[in-house]
């Protein structure tokens, strides 16, 4: 009776870790720089709703990497996205790092009364990182276009960068030439005003040329400088439209600030483009403190294409421990979006913590100086005992 037990709870476990799929199962991150923190997102799904998750790391450099939703949490749908944050200290020596995310699912009870059982099941993400404390460039721009523009708009190269480095990519300069519809030279110019890509991240780099063109059809031929090369794509087809005949609209969806701030509050909000052309958006934080306005942050410019999500990140320096709230909303076109709101609390031990170090400093530096001071009145008082026991023999000579 116990062997059949047992078999049909090992049909039903297995079934439960082959109905959960993980996608990518593995995370390579090659010369991650120090003093760092990245973030990368694996997908869990086939999860029956309302599961408890429970995730917990193993390997050298585990305490360099945490669940962005916390290492227990409740799933709501059958599909997640799972986001790891991966920060490496200052202090971390050179070397490779292999770390095991265990993440456990405890599904609902099977049965009733005595008969009741808890299935689990769980897979493995599998995270490898090297540190080696060098400076890598290393992306490949994969498309160019150049979206339709409303008439006084400015005009954009949106480039698909790879960016594989460890530092921000971009170009260092793109040259735009624009053609009429028998593709004559109408005018060119060229710009240094140019977004960058994250490093680890697939995104959008984008040049900005602020130039008068009347509505029309138009061919763009661009040229892009990089690592003193020169990478040319031309005819691009593109199109100028009367003002106002797009619709433009963004909802920004959610605001975060991280768990743990101490000196420095990263402000994370995710911003949709819901209009009919793409957006060169920024983000505009408002920082409150018992009710009073005492800064206002706001992120680099980014441009997001019709339909898609971007997140701005965007930090704030805390000037002392206390609750704080965020009030940010999305800027764009002369428009603003909603707002969204969030509060966080930064503990006084903090700065207690870095008040006492320099008291300990203080304190220490004065302990040496007086060791100094009293090693040096011995040695002074060393020597003019020497001197006069000199004198005292010279007196008895004589």
């Amino acid at each position: 009776m116990k062997i059949h037990i047992l078999f049909l709870a090992a049909i039903i476990l297995a079934e439960a870790v082959a109905a959960v799929g993980v996608s990518p199962p593995r995370i390579v991150l090659e010369d991650v720089p120090k003093n760092y923190v990245l973030e990368k997102s694996v997908t869990l799904s086939g999860i029956e709703p309302e599961t408890k998750v429970r995730v917990s790391f193993r390997g050298e450099g585990s305490e360099w990497v945490r669940s962005k939703l916390g290492n227990e949490f409740v799933a709501e749908k059958e599909s997640l996205e799972f986001p790891l944050i991966i920060s490496v200290p200052q202090k971390a020596p050179n070397g490779e790092y292999d770390v095991s995310a265990q993440i456990v699912f405890s599904s609902n009870e099977k049965g009733t009364g005595p008969n009741s059982a808890v299935v689990s099941s769980g897979v493995v993400v599998n995270i490898k990182f090297t540190v080696s404390g060098k400076e890598v460039i290393n992306y490949r721009i994969s498309s160019v276009q150049i979206p339709s523009a409303e008439e006084g708009s400015p005009v954009f190269v949106v480039m698909r960068i790879n960016n594989k480095g460890n530092v921000l990519a971009k170009p260092e300069k793109v040259e735009l030439i624009v053609k009429d519809r028998t593709k004559e030279i109408i005018t060119s110019s060229s710009t240094q005003d140019i977004t960058s890509v994250e490093p680890y991240t697939a995104a959008e780099s984008v040049a900005v040329f602020t130039i008068g063109l009347k509505p029309g059809f138009y061919f763009g031929d661009v040229k892009i400088h990089r690592k003193g090369a020169i990478q040319s794509i031309d005819d691009i087809p593109f199109d100028i439209v009367q003002r106002g005949a797009f619709k433009a609209d963004g909802e920004l969806i959610s605001l975060e600030v991280q768990d743990n701030v101490e000196k420095i509050a990263k402000i994370d909000a995710l911003f949709a483009n819901r209009g009919e052309v793409g957006l060169y958006s920024t983000v505009i934080s408002e920082i409150y403190k018992e009710g009073s306005l005492i800064d206002t942050v706001e992120s680099n410019p980014e441009y997001v294409l019709q339909g898609q999500t971007k997140t701005f990140t965007h930090y704030y320096s805390v000037p002392a421990s206390g609750r704080y709230t965020v009030k940010s909303h999305a800027e764009f076109l002369g428009k603003k979006s909603n707002q969204k709101e969030v509060s966080f609390i930064v503990h006084q031990n903090v700065f207690e913590r870095e008040n006492s170090l320099l008291l300990g400093a203080i304190i220490g530096g004065m302990l040496v100086i007086i060791i100094l001071l009293i090693s040096l009145l011995v040695i002074l008082s060393s020597k003019i005992d020497k001197e006069k026991k000199k004198k005292r023999k010279k007196v008895k000579k004589t």
